[in-house]
C-alpha cells in the first residue's frame, strides 16, 4: 500500500507454508542452522521462541525461531517446521524495499527445503493489519462501518450500541486465491481501544518457484492497496494524507 502520512497501518506479514512429513522431522534442526547461515548478514540476532519440551509434530506450521536485525524490532523473520514469515511495521514499510526483503528471506527456503523434503507446491499469503481508534461504548460501530469503511451491517432487534465486533468475510479471486477481511475489537500498543481490520490474500496451492512467488506477492500487494482505498474512500481516507 502507498505510504500515507497518517496511515492506520500497524503491521504487514508475508507468509509461506510448505508440507513437512513426519519422516523429515529429524532434519529440521540442521535446516534451522542452514537457514540462519543464509540470512545472518542482514538478520544477525536469533531467538528460540517455542516453549521447551513441546514435541516437534505439535509445532508444525508454528514458529520456533525468530531472526532480527540487532538494532531494531522490525522487520523480523519467524521460522518453524513448514512455515516462514517476514513481518514489518508501518514505520519501516516501503513496498519495494519490503519485496526485496521477502525475496532475501524466502530464497533459502527454495534452496534448502528441496534437499530434505518434497517441495512440489507451497501456500503463500500477505496480510495487512490496520487499526482505527473507536469508542464502542459511546458510538455505534455499525454506523462507523457504513460511513467510514463502506461496509453495511444492520439489525433491528437490539437498539443499544454493540460493545464488540467479530466479523469475517471471504471472497474468491481467480487470479490470487482467497481474499479475506477480519474486523475485531481490540487494542494496539500505545493507543486506546478500537477496531482492528485485517486484510489478507491467501494463494491456495502455488508453484514452488521463487520468481513466481515474488510476482504473486507483487500482485497481492496491488490488490490489497486497491481494496484499502476502496474500503476507506471518502472522508476517512482524506485524514490519512
Amino acid at each position: 500500500m502507498s505510504k500515507l502520512a497518517n496511515a492506520p497501518l500497524q503491521e504487514i506479514s508475508a507468509q509461506l507454508i510448505w508440507h513437512l512429513k513426519s519422516e523429515e522431522f529429524g532434519a529440521y534442526g540442521f535446516f534451522v542452522g542452514d537457514f540462519y547461515h543464509s540470512i545472518k548478514e542482514k538478520f544477525e540476532k536469533r531467538e528460540v521462541i517455542a516453549p521447551e519440551g513441546i514435541p516437534l509434530p505439535l509445532l508444525i506450521n508454528n514458529p520456533t525461531h525468530k531472526f532480527l536485525k540487532n538494532d531494531s524490532e522490525f522487520p523480523f523473520i519467524v521460522l518453524g517446521p513448514g512455515i516462514i514469515a517476514l513481518n514489518v511495521d508501518d514505520e519501516n514499510y516501503f513496498w519495494e524495499d519490503y519485496k526485496k526483503q521477502i525475496k532475501y528471506s524466502f530464497a533459502p527456503i527454495f534452496d534448502i527445503v528441496p534437499t530434505i523434503s518434497e517441495f512440489d507446491h507451497i501456500h503463500i499469503s500477505l496480510e495487512y493489519i490496520d487499526f482505527f481508534e473507536f469508542d464502542f461504548h459511546n458510538n455505534n460501530i455499525f454506523e462507523f462501518l457504513d460511513q467510514s469503511l463502506n461496509t453495511k451491517i444492520s439489525q433491528s432487534f437490539i437498539t443499544e450500541n454493540s460493545n464488540g465486533l467479530d466479523l469475517n468475510l471471504s471472497y474468491k479471486s481467480e487470479e490470487l486465491g482467497s481474499i479475506k477481511f477480519n474486523y475485531n475489537k481490540g487494542k494496539v500498543k500505545g493507543k486506546n481501544g478500537g477496531l482492528i481490520v485485517k486484510t489478507s490474500i491467501d494463494s491456495g496451492i502455488h508453484p514452488s518457484d521463487l520468481d513466481q512467488t515474488i510476482n504473486w506477492f507483487d500482485a497481492a500487494h496491488e490488490k490489497c492497496s486497491q481494496l484499502f482505498k476502496e474500503m476507506t474512500k471518502g472522508k476517512l481516507y482524506e485524514t490519512f494524507k
